[in-house]
Formats: C-alpha cells, structure tokens, sequence
C-alpha cells in the first residue's frame, strides 16, 4: 500500500526516525495507526474517560497542596519512550502478532 502525506505529516516522520524513534517511515505509521486506535477504544468505554478523569483530578489536587515537582520534559519523554518500547516488545511486536 502507498500512502500521499501532507508536507507537515512526512516532516512529521522525518523528524521521529532522525531523532532515533523509529527506523523508518512504516514503523512512524504503524505506531500513529495503534495509537489512533487507541483512543477510539477509549472513545467507546466512557469508564475509561472516567478513570482519567479521576486520575487527573488527583494530580491537580496534589498540585493544589504543593506535592508536586518540576519535571524535564526530555527526561520524561525518554521514559515514556522506553516504557512504550518495552511494552511493544512483550506484546511481539515485529514477530508477526497482532496482539
């Protein structure tokens, strides 16, 4: 299959397989697809929109009482990053399953 992207979208993807992200441009697509999926699931069970919001609440509540700390971004990035990486990786991912 070939996809057409817009300018901003193949810079997109330029731009997460030079920053080491992603080896190509496939595996930008695959993820952006799952992750699209993703949040249509989650469209669909208002329980988990409850369950964020409940989890953001706690979070502002903390904020509110002076709990929280500064974060850096980059080191926050890196971590999601390799937590996603390790996730995908119990998951199969690249072996062929779709689980």
């Amino acid at each position: 299959m070939n996809i057409s992207l817009t300018s901003e979208s193949q810079r997109v993807v330029e731009e997460r397989i030079r920053a080491g992200d992603y080896q190509n441009a496939a595996q930008v697509v695959e993820d952006a697809l799952q992750l699209l999926e993703s949040f249509r699931r989650a469209e669909e069970h208002p329980a988990n929109i409850e369950r964020l919001r409940a989890l953001v609440k706690v979070g502002i509540d903390q904020a509110d009482r002076g709990e929280c700390r500064p974060i850096d971004f980059d080191e926050f990035r890196a971590q999601l990053l390799a937590e996603y990486a390790e996730r995908q990786k119990t998951r199969g991912k690249g072996n062929g399953s779709s689980c």
